[in-house]
Order: C-alpha cells, then sequence, then structure tokens
C-alpha cells in the first residue's frame, strides 16, 4: 500500500478499522517494547491519558509535559490509536505538520460508532 491515503465514507471506518486492527496492533505492540515501555507502565499511563483528555484534545508533547512523564508518550499514545482508545485527529500546525491533537474516542462514539 505504500503509505497511501484512503478516504472512506464514514459508514465504511468500522469495516477498515475491524479488517486491520490485529495486524497494526502487533506492529505498535512491538514498537512499544522496542521503546522501553513495559506492559504494566502502558497500561498505567494509558489510564492517566484517558483521564487527562476526556472532553479535550492534545498533542503527545502535551501529553507528555502535563503527565510530567521523562520517557516518550508516543508509543503509547500510538498503540491507544491501534486499539481504538483514542482517534488522532488533524494536525496542530497545518496540513505539512506531524504534530497530531489526539481525542478520546468518544467523538466517533457520538457519530455511532463502536471499537472493539
Amino acid at each position: 500500500m505504500r503509505e497511501t491515503v484512503f478516504i472512506l465514507p464514514k459508514d465504511f471506518i468500522p469495516i477498515a478499522f475491524a479488517a486491520t486492527n490485529k495486524m497494526v496492533k502487533i506492529v505498535s505492540e512491538k514498537f512499544s517494547k522496542y521503546m522501553g515501555i513495559s506492559k504494566e507502565e502502558y497500561e498505567e499511563t494509558s489510564r492517566e491519558i484517558m483521564s487527562l483528555l476526556h472532553g479535550k484534545g492534545m498533542t503527545a508533547a502535551g501529553i507528555k509535559k502535563t503527565l510530567c512523564k521523562r520517557q516518550s508518550v508516543s508509543p503509547i499514545v500510538n498503540l491507544m490509536c491501534d486499539k481504538g482508545l483514542l482517534i488522532r485527529g488533524p494536525p496542530n500546525k497545518g496540513w505539512k505538520s506531524n504534530t497530531y491533537v489526539f481525542s478520546v474516542q468518544g467523538l466517533f462514539s457520538r457519530l455511532g460508532f463502536r471499537f472493539n
């Protein structure tokens, strides 16, 4: 697929998520492990992130700063997105930026999507 961006109708998002979820989640879990994130650290930090992002969005850098973490939270945030817990929103500083805003998946839940 060579980093192709696919634009899907909103009704297809749960289908696309279900079709790619397992493959993507395995890669994210390996990346987190490679970056030194233990399962316990992921569980604890992901709970903190869910509480922090309740009703708002933040960048990974903002999350790290607010939670006072020394280690990068990017692997944790990416895995949370791949598990359907967070949604990566639009770039923070324009379409060329790589600083994305992350929000709890409740935004999609309001549209009727259910991720498991």
